[in-house]
């Protein structure tokens, strides 16, 4: 019971330090937070930056893993923030991505 109660604190600890950030149906300027994120942009030609925080000005120093999609539209994606972490998804139409040699980098031109 203690080891099923110990594995639950920390599955929702990992939950707390991630934030999930929505774009709308409009052309948006989305910008991560400090921790782990999931954004997704939806429609409209948005602009995604997952670069604001350097590997130094996330908790812990280590980096944070983002997994960015653009989703519909033409996305301007950037997760290139120092480590090697990070997913790029720029989804339907044409999409821009700029990110680190090590991250994962689909449907992007």
């Amino acid at each position: 019971m203690l080891a099923a109660m110990a594995v639950m604190v920390s599955l929702f600890a990992v939950v707390a330090y991630a934030a999930q950030i929505d774009g709308t149906l409009l052309d948006d300027t989305i910008k991560e937070t400090q921790r782990n994120d999931q954004i997704a942009g939806h429609s409209g030609d948005d602009e995604i930056n997952a670069n604001v925080f350097s590997v130094t000005e996330t908790p812990g120093g280590d980096g944070d893993v983002d997994k960015v999609k653009g989703n519909k539209g033409e996305d301007f994606i950037d997760v290139a923030d120092g480590d090697d972490l990070d997913t790029a998804d720029g989804g339907k139409n044409t999409d821009t991505c700029v990110a680190d040699p090590g991250d994962n980098v689909i449907n992007c031109e």
